[in-house]
């Protein structure tokens, strides 16, 4: 398993348990849209025009109408699929499925990932300060064109905030220093 996979075993990754990347997506997507519209309201800007999505769907056999048609030819597909594969590099893949048109995309391990060749050319790390020294720290994923850079503040210590957030949900300062001393609270 390569270095900083967390989920599968040593020979083959697995799905996540949960749909981390959808909802990451929902989130941004439901904080950038208003942030969007606000932008275009407070600077006059045009309504962007349809451009498409430009998305494959995949899946689809001949004679397979539904679900549970598509579960039951499932582990023969998978096994047509796995053997026209074996014979690939992992270059290979994602390079003849490209020149296909066909969307995709390789696994990668965390330190892949961090050095993946669209981070670096859209410029996506930053640098930040922490308790342990200097962190990279990605940007965002909506940033707004034309705006002052996204803020990226530095990693507080354990503990910094405890005392005001506390105390914002009414907490007194003995309740406070109870939680410190029964080692509830940093």
């Amino acid at each position: 398993m390569p270095a900083g996979a967390f989920t599968g075993t040593p020979e083959r990754p697995v799905k996540a348990g949960i749909p981390t990347a959808d909802i990451a997506a929902a989130m941004y997507a439901f904080s950038g849209v208003p942030a969007a519209l606000v932008r275009r309201g407070t600077t006059g800007g045009a309504a962007a025009g349809r451009t498409g999505t430009g998305q494959i769907g995949v899946g689809e056999r001949p004679g397979v109408r539904d679900q549970r048609g598509r579960v039951a030819g499932r582990e023969r597909t998978d096994a047509l699929v796995a053997g026209a594969l074996d014979a690939l590099t992992a270059d290979e893949v994602p390079a003849r499925r490209e020149a296909a048109g066909i969307a995709c995309a390789r696994i990668r391990d965390l330190a892949e990932l961090a050095e993946h060749p669209q981070l670096v050319a859209r410029e996506r790390w930053r640098r930040v300060g922490s308790p342990v020294g200097p962190l990279r720290a990605l940007l965002p994923p909506l940033t707004l064109p034309g705006g002052a850079e996204t803020r990226l503040g530095d990693v507080p210590a354990l503990g910094r905030h405890t005392d005001a957030l506390l105390r914002a949900v009414g907490m007194t300062d003995d309740e406070i220093a109870a939680l410190r001393r029964d080692g509830v609270a940093a």
